[in-house]
């Protein structure tokens, strides 16, 4: 397992160096590892990494496979905060691909899961992102509690980034 982490990381560390095409192998390569010890939570978060780097060089086909069967895994193993961060990241892909509707249903089901586990940073991005998709569709009262709620969250987590994109966010609701 430890060969297979190793490169999961190494992967990571490629990826935010912007270095996609250098990581994608490499997270298959530790995906093939956590496969052949029958790990499915690992494998999982690998997928997830795929994902996101599938984005990165938009491949959304290839991106929403990877995140769908993330997501189909930690809902086997009965994981909710893995299956919240795979439909997050559905959200997100949905945002990218122009499929609103679709965004707002995987971004409160992800909501939904995070408010459950008790995380709050995934809640402050769920709302945050659901304030933004609200305005986008002309719903600005509900777009305004979505973003306060959110803001509230993002305060209490002392998050100043998170604050930055509520406050950037509540400018188009006015």
């Amino acid at each position: 397992m430890g060969e297979a982490w190793a490169l999961n990381h190494l992967g990571q560390t490629l990826n935010l160096s912007d270095q996609q095409e250098q990581a994608f192998p490499i997270f298959e390569s530790s995906l093939q590892l956590f496969r052949a010890l029958d790990d499915n939570w690992h494998s999982a978060w690998v997928l997830i990494n795929l994902g996101d780097v599938s984005v990165q060089k938009g491949e959304t086909d290839r991106a929403l496979h990877f995140f769908s069967e993330a997501r189909d895994l930690f809902n086997m193993l009965d994981h909710k905060r893995g299956k919240a961060h795979a439909i997050d990241r559905l959200g997100r892909l949905a945002i990218w691909r122009r499929d609103l509707n679709q965004a707002v249903t995987f971004y409160s089901e992800s909501l939904r899961l995070f408010r459950e586990i008790g995380e709050l940073e995934g809640c402050a991005l769920a709302l945050q992102n659901l304030g933004r998709l609200s305005s986008e569709s002309g719903q600005k009262k509900q777009a305004l509690d979505y973003l306060i709620e959110s803001l509230r969250l993002f305060g209490s987590l002392n998050d100043r980034l998170g604050l930055c994109l509520v406050f950037a966010a509540s400018g188009d609701c006015g």
